[in-house]
């Protein structure tokens, strides 16, 4: 499966949701891509994805959804939501309230 370069679209995007379609050790492939990623006189450009945790007492301890305020007074009070997504899978959906 090709990967959708975005960055010819729009090569001032600064964020994307992508797909994973393939781990193959520490390489992920993703089904679209704003990174440039051709060579030919022009380094190619070069992105990290990282994993970071956060836990809930009294729940578990689940992946970060993306936002990261300085402090949980910029953002207000939440409420959070278990959506059991099927496939021994669940999507913890996190509502301003």
């Amino acid at each position: 499966m090709a990967v959708h370069k975005v960055f010819w679209e729009d090569p001032y995007l600064t964020s994307l949701s992508a797909t994973i379609t393939s781990i193959k050790g520490g390489t992920l492939t993703l089904d679209k891509s704003l990174f440039y990623v051709f060579s030919g006189n022009q380094a190619s450009d070069r992105g990290t994805i990282g994993r970071r945790t956060w836990k809930i007492l009294g729940y578990a301890r689940v992946s970060c959804g993306g936002t990261h305020p300085y402090s949980t007074k910029e953002i207000g009070e939440v409420t959070l939501r278990r959506v059991n997504i099927g496939a021994n899978k669940e999507r913890i959906e996190i509502t301003l309230v």
